[in-house]
């Protein structure tokens, strides 16, 4: 075929060219010197018939080049030398080059970070054997009483994701289905390995879940279902770890396999190390153990899941069979709802429970990328995040164009001079449009590794102390094709926009100077007002977050442990048994009330703005009519002296008896829900009510209301049990109140621990005001974030000013030269440009208002006691940007008001 046969000769030709091009002169010169001869032999005298015989062969350069562009790929060459020469543009140039760089980098490596943690949240697929087979599980149409947790924030639950053991084991029959697997749950855990103790990541999965997902061991195997049995398989319970939990704990030795660990004081075989790629199905998270769902029967042997019918046990998930379409597997699944629900449904529902229940719809979604409670936390943060970084980005790409087109402006006296010797409109256009693109990917590159750099920083900030987030923010196609959209876009705007201007505003150019275009000076105004708009609405948004974020600080959070300090050993682990645990913890709390400094101490069950929640259903005996959801209240086991010691006062009653007090089981409620339930706090004195599965209790003492789970939470009704008479948890936490250091006090407390456990425990110290600041960390990282980008905007637009300005300046110098000549004031000169500059600040001013109220949902839901339409806001903001606008234009102003008209005119 003639194309591929030209393509061939072509490629054959590189490499050879110059030998190619050699021989054809050479044979150019035989013909030349043959027709010479024939001329000569004909009696033609030697010149002319030299001169006879090359216009006989004709235009030989022409000759040359055809044939040269037969052996080359004249587009490529053209195109390489418009890099070379952009290249060598950009490196004359070099302030412009570094300032564009810069803005690019950090425009587009801002965006890039935050897509690519989105991405590694939404849609990044698990590192698992064909990842699109896989769909979760889960329950919709959930009962209107279910509430999920959401930011330490209750709201109304849109689908249980959680569903009791047998219902689980009715999944497992489903036709549809390859496997069935799940996960039961992932938390910290005390895992004690040589003597060790630490604080681990422990997920308990079903038996099926690694070969469903067809995850290949790093070193020995996986979990399989012969490891996940009903009362553990005759070699022991076995547990898999990560490769990072085997180097840390290990230093990668095969004598890992084998290795005896206890998790929660159960003791485990380890089998087998996942890969690192691995980190389960819950993007975020990153076990270092995974055992088995089964285990627990072990750990916590009261504990009956198995034949629990209303708790939620395990998140299922599945492989579907090959073959089999997504959307009919749902539509058959969700048909076997009633059927399925009604073989496991809870003994005791009836009446509208039993409705609500039964009205539930199995439901399968595609879980090729897993799904993270992250997303719930972080999405909106993420998502706005993004809307004010292609903010940041198109700020960086309009500056870029005004860089250029000034740029480009001050070239058009070289532009016009190769138009006219014979340049065309298209191949000049090319040449600037390339030079864009240089740029482009420069700064594209660079942001690349900015993002890489600000994605791992956001992670650790949104990290806290006692939950690290782990999230894969690599490249990967999704976020080069994001990158490389983004590269497009400044492309054509930055590259195209100028490089059309440019040429329009070259062609009829005089060759005595340069004439301003009014489009181009134009087109540069209007890209200014866009640059102060979205820094207006940046700088308002960060604004009302920061506003926002001192509200949440100054929210009173009902504790006064300013000076109070929370240690939580694990003495369990550590060897204590049960039976012996409220003997240590009462002989503990009493050596350490005789302490020096301490004021005041107890044991509590939950430490304030911690994470972790507990809510359970009251009864009270008078009041049979109130429906289960109003009665849901929260629960907190403490000691004597817990309020004296968290600050905390009591409104009515008194406190908990010590230990070993004779007396009826008693409890104290919260002054909310005393007076929801009882009318006044004095009137719940003595009434009686049964928290959940504990005992009947005697209220004794109502208490100030406080918050536990989040400072923007309402005060939540709680009922307070005292530890000595219910004594349901082995992990409590020690208050103490103090006065001086804290260190001492620590240190005292832990070598009380260590002498009731006969070994160092695995110990735990926060104080309220620390758990405050890691409960906000979201709330600080976007305002941050978006207060860092406002300032680099509004920085943006302000040298964008400058510059539109003094390129101006530099355009009217001879105007102005004369007007001062003729007796116009250089104060009036410097008032008309600087009225210029705040023209194009107060159109910018409307503009970012519109933008502004047109998003003011997006920060809405971000904001706590404070309105996203504050006027206060509004304005001090506005002010500001004026304010930058007002100085960015005196110095271009100055520099008017300084024209020497001599010199203008002498020049002239």
């Amino acid at each position: 075929m003639p194309f591929i046969r030209n393509l061939l000769n072509r490629l054959g030709a590189i490499g050879r060219r110059g030998r190619l091009q050699d021989d054809f002169a050479a044979e150019l010169e035989a013909h030349l010197a043959l027709k010479q001869q024939q001329l000569e032999a004909e009696g033609v005298e030697p010149a002319e018939a030299a001169r006879r015989a090359r216009l006989a062969l004709g235009n030989a350069t022409l000759y040359q080049e055809t044939l040269s562009a037969q052996w080359s790929f004249p587009a490529l060459e053209s195109l390489w030398r418009d890099i070379v020469f952009g290249l060598r543009m950009l490196r004359k140039d070099k302030v412009f080059t570094i300032v564009a760089l810069v803005t690019l980098a950090l425009g587009i490596g801002a965006n890039t970070a935050v897509f690519s943690l989105l991405n590694s949240l939404l849609w990044r697929s698990l590192p698992v054997r064909e990842p699109q087979q896989l769909v979760r599980l889960r329950l919709t149409n959930v009962p209107p009483t279910d509430r999920a947790w959401v930011n330490g924030r209750a709201v109304t639950a849109k689908e249980r994701r959680r569903v009791p053991f047998p219902f689980y084991q009715e999944l497992e029959k489903h036709p549809d289905f390859q496997a069935v697997f799940g996960a039961a749950g992932q938390g910290p855990f005390v895992v004690d390995s040589a003597g060790e103790a630490y604080k681990l990541e422990a997920a308990s999965v079903t038996g099926t879940y690694f070969p469903a997902l067809g995850v290949e061991p790093v070193a020995g195997r996986l979990l399989t279902p012969d490891d996940d049995i009903a009362g553990g398989p005759s070699t022991g319970w076995g547990a898999v770890i990560s490769e990072s939990a085997w180097t840390r704990l290990f230093h990668r030795s095969p004598a890992a396999i084998g290795a005896q660990i206890s998790i929660e004081r159960t003791p485990f075989t380890i089998i087998g190390v996942a890969p690192r790629t691995f980190t389960g199905v819950n993007p975020g998270s990153a076990p270092d153990v995974w055992m088995p769902a089964s285990a627990f029967e072990t750990m916590f042997p009261k504990w009956s899941w198995r034949a629990n019918r209303d708790m939620g046990f395990i998140e299922p998930m599945a492989r579907l069979k090959p073959g089999v379409d997504l959307n009919q597997a749902r539509d058959r699944l969700a048909a076997l709802s009633v059927p399925m629900l009604r073989a496991v449904k809870p003994d005791g529902i009836s009446g509208q429970a039993e409705k609500h229940y039964l009205a539930m719809k199995i439901d399968m979604v595609p879980a090729s990328s897993g799904y993270s409670y992250l997303v719930d936390i972080f999405r909106p943060a993420l998502w706005t995040l993004l809307a004010a970084v292609g903010a940041v980005l198109l700020i960086a790409a309009t500056n870029l164009t005004n860089l250029i087109l000034a740029r480009a402006t001050a070239r058009r006296k070289e532009i016009a001079i190769r138009l006219a010797i014979g340049a065309s409109s298209g191949r000049i256009r090319r040449q600037l449009i390339v030079e864009s693109s240089l740029l482009a990917m420069a700064g594209a590159g660079a942001g690349v590794v900015c993002a890489r750099w600000l994605a791992a920083a956001l992670v650790r900030g949104a990290s806290r102390d006692t939950t690290r987030i782990h999230l894969d923010a690599s490249l990967d196609l999704t976020v080069l094709a994001f990158t490389g959209a983004l590269l497009a876009a400044v492309v054509l705007i930055a590259g195209c926009i100028p490089a059309w201007s440019a040429v329009r505003g070259a062609i009829g150019e005089h060759a005595r100077g340069v004439t301003a275009s009014k489009l181009a000076t134009r087109l540069r105004g209007g890209l200014i007002v866009l640059q102060v708009g979205l820094s207006l609405a940046l700088l308002i948004a960060a604004g009302l977050l920061i506003a926002s974020l001192r509200s949440v600080l100054h929210e009173t959070t009902g504790f006064d442990t300013a000076h109070a300090v929370f240690i939580t050993p694990d003495l369990y682990n550590a060897g204590v048994s049960p039976e012996r645990m409220p003997q240590a913890y009462a002989s503990m709390l009493e050596e350490t009330r005789r302490m020096p400094g301490v004021r005041a101490a107890a044991w509590t069950m939950h430490v304030p703005m911690s994470g972790g929640l507990e809510a359970f259903t009251i009864e009270l005996p008078d009041r049979p009519g109130i429906p289960p959801a109003d009665r849901m209240v929260f629960s907190h086991q403490v000691t004597d002296g817990y309020f004296q010691a968290s600050g905390v006062p009591l409104v009515a009653g008194h406190d908990f008896a010590p230990r070993g007090a004779a007396g009826p089981k008693a409890s104290i409620v919260s002054r909310n829900l005393a007076i929801r339930f009882f009318g006044s706090p004095e009137a719940a004195i003595g009434r009686r009510l049964k928290p959940g599965s504990l005992d009947w209790t005697e209220v004794i003492g109502v208490a100030a209301d406080a918050k536990f789970q989040d400072v923007r939470e309402p005060d939540p009704p709680t009922v307070y049990t005292s530890y000595w008479d219910q004594r349901t948890t082995l992990g409590m936490t020690l208050l103490v109140n103090h006065t001086g250091p804290t260190e001492p006090v620590v240190t005292a407390v832990g070598a009380l621990a260590r002498r009731e456990a006969g070994r160092t425990p695995f110990t735990q110290v926060s104080t309220l005001p620390a758990n405050i600041a890691a409960s906000l960390v979201t709330e600080r990282l976007l305002t941050m974030m978006l207060t860092a980008f406002g300032g680099f905007a509004l920085l943006i637009s302000a040298t964008g000013i400058v510059g539109l300005l003094s390129y101006t300046v530099q355009l009217k110098r001879r105007d102005i030269g004369v007007r001062i000549a003729l007796g116009a004031t250089p104060s009036a000169i410097a008032r008309e440009i600087e009225s210029n500059g705040l023209l194009l600040a107060v159109l910018g001013l409307a503009v970012g208002g519109a933008l502004s109220w047109a998003m003011r949902r997006l920060i809405e839901a971000h904001l706590y006691r404070v309105k996203s339409g504050d006027p206060v806001i509004w304005i001090a903001v506005s002010a500001v940007v004026l304010l930058c606008a007002v100085g960015a234009s005196a110095i271009p102003a100055l520099r008017a008001a300084r024209v020497d008209p001599m010199a203008v005119l002498k020049s002239d």
